[in-house]
């Protein structure tokens, strides 16, 4: 059993994660179209050249180091989209009343009393409701408990 357990708390910190997720997508993405825009070169042989050819210059280096970084960043959000991706889906196969118990516990941060009050449940249906989505997003989202993100 503390198998499971272990592996809904990996799930849970993704959940409790989700809005960070959400932000940090946002800002990597400003980022890259303010410092990394697409720039497309073209190195096209000339007449009389075998057009391969070797050279290093610090702008190279500049360059090359800012294309590793935009590939990290990239990275990133792929990664991290993923998750949400993730969350998103699973969150669609579960009842309006366990969705919203969803969004105030984890996303909103509320704490069992405060979801019980918002969902006019009593403490222990809300207890219920987390069980039940426990038990469906040990299933729906077993790719985040592999995830280190």
């Amino acid at each position: 059993m503390s198998g499971k357990k272990d592996d809904f708390k990996k799930i849970e910190k993704h959940l409790e994660n989700y809005q960070n997720y959400k932000i940090g997508i946002q800002n990597m993405k400003k980022q890259l179209e303010h410092y990394y825009p697409k720039i497309t070169t073209s190195y096209e042989p000339r007449e009389g050249s075998s057009g391969s050819f070797t050279f290093h210059s610090t702008t190279e280096d500049y360059g090359l180091r800012r294309l590793e970084k935009r590939e990290e960043m990239e990275q990133y959000i792929k990664a991290n989209s993923l998750v949400l991706d993730s969350i998103d889906s699973a969150i669609k196969l579960l009842e309006p009343i366990e969705r919203e118990f969803v969004r105030e516990f984890y996303f909103n941060k509320k704490n069992m009393k405060m979801v019980a009050s918002t969902l006019g449940c009593t403490l222990k249906n809300t207890y219920s409701l987390k069980s039940e989505v426990k038990e469906s997003f040990l299933i729906s989202l077993q790719n985040l408990k592999l995830m280190d993100v």
